[in-house]
């Protein structure tokens, strides 16, 4: 917004780093980790990303089944979205409560929705600040068998029941992506931005914005920064940002915005000019394209009633499954005739098979669009005699739910003119909040640089020409009804305990994963020839004694502590390095010859980040600095940085997500192709350092883009397999030697997978019997 007006308040100021990339490293095998005096770690000193966080306007798109995050400096021109530890943008909307683990969150958690749907909650934006009644639950559709009462969710853990009220738990998932945010910007823990924005649907209750706003309160946001507008705002600020040039100062121009969203759906008439947004009128339905999912589940369930002889609707895992593939089912045959509803294994002795037709997509989606043109006629109804369907100028779409081609043309045959498509359906919500937070909640920093400005009057006068603070009639922001000081103190109390849970666990596991990520790394080094010949027949017995260590893991049982292993870990290394002098010496080579890469790559790096101080500002531009920073990712890999190449991957995909010339179909086809690239080669590297979830993530997002890659597979299928998860990865290998017959390493990956689970089983049974003495 403050873009080219930053820019003339200090010319002198260095522009912005490197776009966000997390970097990860890897802990050297038979190494100890030794903090450096005065690094960034043990400094005291505020670190200036710390201030840069404090000044960003958050924006949240709380959504039913995904959620988005995005940020917005004043110094920057466009909003900012925020990508997961997966390297996503868009979040599950899932948390995951298991006994004996940390809370699951987003993508982690969406796994649990079929295995432990007990102890997994969804359907976030549904159930807030409504009472969780048996008879709201089955009314509205909700799947998941969490015990709740009221409005709370009640969990059972391995140390004692507790009861979470429900805007606590979206707390929780909001207090998830606003850490994203902060890592972004390598902010400290408690950081907080300068405006938390969340968007709400117009049919939301006092009640229920209140809940939102406590939701933003739990997660941390002070509650003068805490800011719950309706979504009809969001957008259309988001429309005003992004079509700015198009408006006119004096005459308005009439815009109607239909969104159709997975469970519910608004549409607003508002005119705007280049100073003024106004909206006219609005209306919401709580029903959206999800009510077409649940009609293709009923079908499910009815065909295999018929066919099996069989009733699942009391199955919790198989509808859960079920509803998945009906969903994606409805999204191929919005450009398909004909789709199918697959699960295998649904149960042991049903795999489901049915076929759909568009004829059937749009049976279920009649309500829907019936409902739509309802919405529609209300709209106008309630702007009164002064405006008719001729003065509108442009009708938006936007929507996960509107590309169903049924829709459209209802809504086409209503208004009488073409449908405009040029919103990002996915990011306009978090968009719009973000842009409120600095349009309408200005920082000291907005005002510091306009005062800097007065004394420069053709400047300022051109500047604020474009400057994009607009007038919102009437008043967006939405009044909520909160929880008392005592309710308030309750959930606080309760997220502190749980946040200590985590802790310990997480310590726990990190502290047993460091100890077989030790394991298997020196069994990796001892097949180097270079260890092999400083050991020569010591090689075996070192392998003896990892395999003891391994052995002792496996008898640990789940409530071991974090030192125990930690201990473990220490006196392991100690015997190896002290009973083996040879590897010591080893290793000093290898780090010697570490070091040379390393220069050789800082000097890389230092021609990079003089690159980088020319800012993208076209989509062009950002394209090709993304195939650059992929570019650089690739020789990285290729000399086994494989943390640092990773950081490149995530760098040009964060500068590709700022291409918003979704029309242009080269640009579109440039964006995938090196987002496909990206993705796979994240995946290569992320196994090469055992982050085998990063991997399966960046598989998965690779088959969004091209579903019949094989690469994709036989990437998955390698880490699914090195996590443990065999029956998976053997699914996933089975589809990459379909699509790439005869091919000789997703053939020899099969035969390994194999081997280790025949392995994994023996180790099994060897547990079981040493626990129960047999």
């Amino acid at each position: 917004i403050f873009f080219r007006l930053r820019k003339m308040a200090d010319t002198s100021e260095a522009t912005a780093g490197p776009p966000p990339g997390a970097s990860e490293t890897t802990e050297t095998p038979m190494e100890v980790d030794a903090e450096t005096p005065g690094s960034p770690a043990n400094s005291t000193e505020p670190k200036p990303s710390e201030e840069a966080f404090a000044m960003m306007s958050v924006g949240f798109d709380l959504g039913n089944l995904m959620s988005k995050v995005c940020q917005l400096n004043p110094k920057e021109q466009m909003p900012t979205i925020v990508r997961n530890t997966a390297s996503n943008e868009q979040t599950p909307s899932v948390i995951s409560f298991r006994q004996r683990q940390e809370r699951y969150f987003g993508d982690d958690a969406v796994s649990h929705l079929t295995s432990q749907p007990a102890s997994t909650v969804c359907d976030l934006k549904k159930i807030i600040g409504v009472d969780l009644t048996e008879e709201f639950v089955k009314a509205n559709g909700l799947n998941f068998p969490v015990k709740c009462a009221q409005n709370t969710i009640e969990l059972s853990l391995e140390d004692g029941d507790r009861s979470v009220a429900v805007p606590h738990v979206v707390g929780m998932l909001l207090k998830r992506l606003l850490e994203f945010a902060r890592q972004q910007k390598s902010g400290s823990p408690g950081v907080m931005p300068a405006s938390a924005v969340v968007a709400v649907p117009t049919h939301f209750s006092d009640k229920q914005c209140g809940a939102i706003r406590d939701a933003l309160l739990i997660a941390g946001v002070p509650a003068d920064r805490a800011h719950i507008i309706p979504e009809s705002v969001a957008e259309l600020l988001c429309y005003h940002h992004s079509h700015y040039a198009e408006l006119n100062v004096s005459e308005p121009t009439t815009i109607v915005m239909v969104d159709v969203g997975h469970f519910q759906s608004f549409v607003t008439l508002a005119r705007m000019t280049k100073t003024k947004i106004e909206v006219i009128a609005t209306r919401s339905s709580p029903t959206g394209s999800g009510m077409v999912d649940m009609g293709l589940l009923r079908d499910a369930v009815k065909h295999i009633q018929d066919t099996k002889k069989t009733d699942i609707s009391s199955l919790p895992k198989a509808l859960a499954r079920i509803s998945k593939e009906a969903r994606k089912c409805k999204e191929m045959l919005s450009m398909l005739e004909t789709s199918n509803v697959t699960v295998e294994t649904l149960t042991d002795e049903i795999d489901l098979q049915m076929k759909v037709s568009r004829e059937t997509l749009n049976q279920h989606a009649q309500p829907l669009a019936d409902g739509l043109v309802g919405l529609c006629e209300q709209v106008m109804e309630a702007a009164g005699p002064d405006f008719s369907k001729d003065a509108v100028n442009r009708v938006e779409i936007l929507g996960g739910g509107i590309r169903m081609p049924c829709l459209q043309e209802r809504l086409k045959e209503y208004w009488g003119k073409p449908l405009a498509t040029t919103m990002d359906g996915t990011l306009s919500l978090t968009q719009g909040c973000a842009i409120y937070g600095v349009v309408q909640q200005p920082t000291s920093e907005t005002t510091r640089i306009l005062q800097s400005l007065v004394s420069k009057a053709d400047e300022s006068r051109r500047i604020m020409d474009t400057l994009h603070h607009v007038e919102i009639v009437p008043a967006p922001e939405v009044p909520g009804v909160s929880m008392s000081d005592e309710e308030m103190a309750k959930c606080m109390e309760v997220e502190a305990d749980l946040q200590a849970r985590d802790d310990k666990h997480i310590a726990t596991a990190t502290a047993k994963n460091s100890i077989e990520e030790y394991v298997y790394a020196t069994r990796s080094n001892l097949d180097s020839p270079d260890m092999q010949k400083a050991l020569g027949d010591d090689c075996t017995k070192v392998r003896d004694m990892l395999t003891k260590v391994e052995e002792w893991l496996w008898d640990m049982d789940e409530d071991t502590a974090a030192d125990v292993y930690t201990a473990k870990l220490e006196s392991t290394k100690k015997e190896i390095l002290d009973g083996f002098p040879a590897i010591s010496k080893e290793l000093e080579r290898q780090a010697a010859e570490q070091a040379k890469r390393d220069a050789a790559m800082a000097e890389e790096a230092r021609k990079a980040a003089a690159e980088q101080k020319k800012e993208p500002r076209t989509d062009g531009e950002r394209i090709k600095f993304a195939e650059e920073r992929k570019d650089q990712g690739n020789g990285l890999l290729k000399q086994e940085h494989y943390s640092e190449s990773i950081t490149r991957y995530v760098q040009a995909l964060a500068y590709l997500g700022e291409v918003y010339a979704s029309e242009d179909a080269d640009i579109k086809a440039k964006k995938e192709a090196i987002s496909l690239s990206c993705h796979l080669n994240i995946a290569n590297a992320a196994i090469k350092v055992q982050m085998y979830q990063k991997a399966i993530d960046n598989c998965n997002k690779a088959l969004e883009l091209q579903p019949g890659s094989a690469k994709a597979y036989f990437r998955k299928g390698q880490a699914l397999s090195l996590k443990s998860e065999f029956t998976q990865a053997k699914e996933a290998l089975d589809k990459a030697l379909e699509l790439a017959p005869g091919d000789k390493l997703i053939e020899k990956e099969l035969k390994q997978n194999a081997k280790k689970m025949e392995q994994h089983k023996a180790k099994e049974k060897k547990m079981y019997a040493n626990m129960f003495g047999s």
